[in-house]
Order: C-alpha cells, then structure tokens, then sequence
C-alpha cells in the first residue's frame, strides 16, 4: 500500500538527491511537503499568484527595512534572519488558497494543543502587543510592522534557550536561527545539543531543513533586498512590461493583417514587415 512517501529525486540544488517529504516527529500530520521551487530568488514566477507575493515581500522588506533593523538590534539577532524569513515564505512556500492567510513570515496565531511561539514570545515580553485571543493575534500579525516585532522575537526566544540551555550563541547565525524558526523546539533541540557538548565540547548546531539552508544560499539577495536595491524588485515588474509591450506589439500587427484598408480613406494601410525582411 502506497504510504504517501515518494522515491527521493533529484533535488534543485546541487543535484542531490532529496525527498520530496519530510517526516515531522511528533505532529499530527506526520509529514509535509518540502517546500523548495529551485527558482533563483530574481527570477520572475510564472503564476501570477505567486509573483504577486514575491514582489510585494521584496517590497514590504525595502520598505521596512530600518524597522527590521532596529528590531535585530533590539532583540540581539541578525536583521537577515527577519528578512530571510519574510522572502523564504514568499518566494518558496507562497499560499495557493487567497483566503485564511497568515502575515509576513507566516506566524501562527496559536495552536489547539500547546502555546505557540508568538504567545510564549508575547508572556516573555518580548513584544509590545498584548492580544486577547487568536483572532485578534492573527489580524494583528497580518500587519507588516507588528509581524516584524513577531519574527524579531520569537528569533530571539529560540536564541535565548540555546544560550541557556546549551551554552551556545547563535543570534547571528542566521541559517540555525531559522531552522529554529521553521522547525521549533528550540528548547529539546537545545537539550540535544548540551548532551552532544557535554562528551564532544566542539559540537555546534547546524542549519538544516529548508529555510536556514536557503536563506544562506541567498544572503546577498537577501541583503540587496533589505537595501532596496531597484535591480531586485524590477525584475518581475521589467520582464511584464516588456512580455505586455510584445503582445501589444503583436496585437496591433495583427489587426493590420486583417483590415488592410485604412479606416475612413480608401488607400491599403501598411502591410507589416515578412519575416524574411525582419530577419534581414
């Protein structure tokens, strides 16, 4: 019987060999879909949809870029780990359904089970918002500054029990920073380690999953887009305009084709360019 797992294939980077699925231990649902496209970051998406996200993350970073600053500063963390997790989400994992979505960054509101990472982030006071109730989290993290605030602690917890738990800083370590941020369980994976520290005095953590991994593959991208570089954010917007002015283009040649006489006078309209001429 087919267990929902496919034979690993060939990954987009690096040409490794990686599982499309990836076992979540402990969760209700035991696997999800590894989100990775293998699209560079530039490159304009084919949907609409989803180019739509990836411009307006690059925008909401060059916009909020000295609010992303100050909240890294605030918080002890690197200010590409925020931006980092704004794009990955963006650009890599983008919602397909246009409704029930969360913010920047994706934080999740609350969980059914336990505490999620934005109230145990909101009980350490490490965010000057104080919601009554999921809903209320959920539509103030749809803003773009009060995610900030999120993303910037809820990094920051995860750091906070490395340094406590293990001994280990990792505030500017932006590839295990957001492992933490996309797998969580900062506390056990910290335990973890001070167990492998305590026979191996050299272990250090290491970024794995997908978004830590990606983020470092991209670090000048990301850092481009915290500056606000025009290349970055024209990209999509420059390659629609000339893909529009094409069909234009091809539109009014066509219509010629059709009416070779000139509306309201009796002489024939230009006829357009053979292709022999234009190769020519």
């Amino acid at each position: 019987m087919w267990s929902g797992i496919v034979e690993p294939q060939a990954g987009a980077v690096g040409g490794e060999r990686r599982s499309r699925w990836v076992r979540r231990r402990g969760r209700l649902i035991a696997y999800r879909l590894r989100p990775v496209s293998g699209l560079d970051p530039s490159q304009p998406r084919r949907r609409r949809g989803r180019e739509r996200q990836r411009l307006g993350a690059l925008e909401l970073v060059a916009s909020q870029g000295a609010r992303i600053r100050a909240a890294a500063e605030r918080h002890g963390v690197a200010e590409e780990a925020i931006a980092g997790a704004i794009l990955f989400d963006a650009l890599e994992n983008p919602y397909l359904r246009p409704f029930a979505r969360l913010g920047p960054g994706k934080v999740r509101p609350g969980h059914l089970t336990r505490l999620s990472v934005a109230e145990l982030a909101e009980r350490a006071g490490r965010v000057p918002h104080a919601p009554r109730g999921a809903l209320e989290r959920w539509r103030l993290l749809r803003r773009p500054p009060a995610a900030i605030d999120y993303i910037a602690a809820i990094l920051s917890h995860h750091a906070a029990d490395y340094r406590q738990i293990a001994g280990v800083e990792i505030g500017e370590d932006v590839g295990v920073l957001l492992t933490l941020y996309q797998g969580g369980d900062s506390d056990l994976r910290a335990a973890q380690l001070a167990r492998r520290r305590a026979e191996d005095p050299a272990a250090v953590p290491l970024a794995a999953d997908e978004m830590g991994p990606w983020v470092e593959r991209n670090a000048g991208f990301v850092r481009a887009a915290l500056r606000g570089e025009p290349s970055i954010e024209a990209v999509g917007r420059g390659a629609r305009r000339v893909r529009s002015a094409r069909l234009q283009v091809g539109t009014s040649t066509a219509a010629q084709v059709r009416s070779p006489i000139a509306r309201g006078s009796g002489t024939p309209a230009p006829s357009a360019p053979s292709r022999g001429a234009e190769l020519r």
